[in-house]
């Protein structure tokens, strides 16, 4: 019986590091496009390209983040001082962003001052969370040298971040509702802003607290700093990382559908509160989700359960896409429609959110097994590095799309009406045009080799490997000492 490293106390602490951390880029990521073009009225166009340019920076720092990671030695481990110094800047920056309307909602949808504001806090705001996401996620291949422990952590780490990370999935389409209705007495932008106070305290919070409890197990085996071309060589050089590479990039493509969310329950169905109503059959089997998971996996390898995921996504929204073809904003066929297909959807969820965690932490362990080197940095900032490039790309080509369709937005109403032909390009980008392309992510899967056979095999001699380097290197202390 393999020995158990973690308290439950440090367990529940890195789950709800990591939900705090995804409270407040959930938020983010579903709604801030939403926010910039219909409640802070700045021109999508500007939106696309001020985003497109973030999303490069923003990109290219998880790459830094993930060599500047490698390279800290402290006696506390390389990756604890960012959970604990990263969380007060974050929580500030997003607060500031979501202050932009009431600072500067005077100005027009093409203002100067707007666009400046919204580049240089959103660049802020992308730093702080690459600086808080990259060394949370990294820690869990350090947190236990027992990789049936360690699959468990990731397990209740995703799953935090499926529970808290739907916090804003739920609430912001109530308030929006509640607002766009007059119920509320107060702007859309200042539901905005309140959200984002909430969110990024609470979220930050927890984050914090995390950072404070959890401890790394797994010392590194180099004993220098590693340079940025050493980093990089073995981000080349770990042919199965490359591998969950590629499949990253184009899975990415996705962030299609996330986009046009909100877009087709405010301006195509006619109601973003309904969402709840229709998501929450999913909610519960989602959450059922991933406690099977452990036992599908005792049936198929991780490749094949990622594929399968896929495959119950991209069938799921194609034959959604059929049924409410012409006819999106029919209520009483959508509301039953798009139930349903969330249903089927859900039953992977835990599939998708945990073996690809499961998958970069065996390629860390793969390449320490085959060349004594570990790059948990620069392994997850890589793979971070190629998700957000797709997920800008996504996002930068959607925006130009809701223009080109003839997306109107108002600086007085932000539920401004819109035309048939702009409806039906909504309804297209939101179901069959993002998983159909996603679909070609399997190509690199089916070479992907490590296998639970062959992770046993790489553990049990990591096992040796490490007692041999603590012995030499207690000879060597006890050599220096005499």
């Amino acid at each position: 019986m393999q020995r158990i490293y973690v308290t439950t106390k440090e367990k529940l602490a890195y789950a709800g590091a990591a939900g705090g951390q995804v409270l407040s880029s959930s938020f983010l990521g579903l709604y801030v496009t939403y926010f910039f073009v219909s409640v802070f009225d700045i021109d999508a166009r500007l939106v696309s390209t001020v985003l497109f340019i973030i999303g490069v920076w923003d990109s290219v720092n998880d790459l830094m983040m993930g060599a500047l990671i490698d390279k800290t030695r402290t006696r506390f481990g390389k990756l604890k001082p960012y959970l604990v110094a990263t969380p007060l800047p974050m929580m500030l920056a997003v607060i500031l962003l979501f202050s932009g309307p009431m600072l500067l909602g005077s100005e027009s949808s093409k203002s100067i001052k707007k666009v400046l504001f919204m580049l240089i806090v959103y660049f802020v705001v992308e730093w702080f969370m690459t600086m808080t996401d990259v060394p949370l996620w990294s820690f869990s291949s350090v947190i236990s040298p027992n990789p049936a422990e360690r699959s468990t952590i990731i397990t209740m780490g995703r799953f935090a971040t499926y529970i808290i990370g739907n916090v804003p999935v739920v609430a912001v389409p109530l308030f929006i509702d509640l607002c766009l209705a007059g119920k509320l007495g107060v702007p859309l932008k200042t539901v905005f802003f309140i959200m984002a106070v909430v969110f990024a305290c609470v979220g930050m919070g927890l984050y914090f607290y995390g950072g404070l409890t959890v401890k790394e197990r797994i010392a590194d085996p180099e004993d220098h700093s590693p340079k940025i071309k050493e980093s990089l060589r073995y981000l080349f050089s770990n042919k199965y990382l490359l591998l969950l590479v590629c499949y990253q990039f184009i899975g990415a493509f996705a962030n299609f559908s996330g986009i046009f969310t909100t877009y087709y329950y405010i301006d195509v169905l006619g109601s973003m509160s309904i969402s709840l109503l229709i998501g929450t059959p999913g909610t519960i089997i989602s959450f059922l989700s991933y406690t099977y998971v452990p036992a599908l996996q005792k049936k198929f390898s991780n490749k094949q359960l990622i594929i399968i995921g896929m495959l119950v996504y991209s069938v799921t929204e194609t034959i959604l896409f059929f049924v409410g073809l012409g006819r999106a904003d029919n209520m009483k066929l959508m509301v039953p429609a798009l139930m349903i297909q969330g249903m089927i959807a859900s039953t992977v969820i835990g599939i998708r959110s945990i073996i690809p965690t499961q998958m970069a932490c065996d390629t860390i362990d793969y390449m320490e097994h085959k060349t004594g080197v570990r790059r948990e940095g620069m392994t997850f900032s890589s793979l971070n590095f190629v998700n957000k490039v797709g997920a800008n790309i996504a996002r930068s080509i959607g925006l130009m799309f809701l223009s080109a369709i003839g997306y109107v937005t108002s600086n007085t109403d932000a539920h401004a009406v819109q035309s048939a032909f702009t409806k039906n390009g909504i309804w297209t980008m939101y179901t069959i045009v993002p998983y159909t392309i996603s679909l070609l992510a399997i190509i690199p899967l089916l070479f992907y080799k490590l296998n639970a056979k062959k992770m046993k095999q790489i553990n049990d001699e990591l096992v040796e490997m490490r007692k041999e380097r603590a012995r030499i290197g207690e000879e060597q202390e006890a050599d220096a000492n005499v």
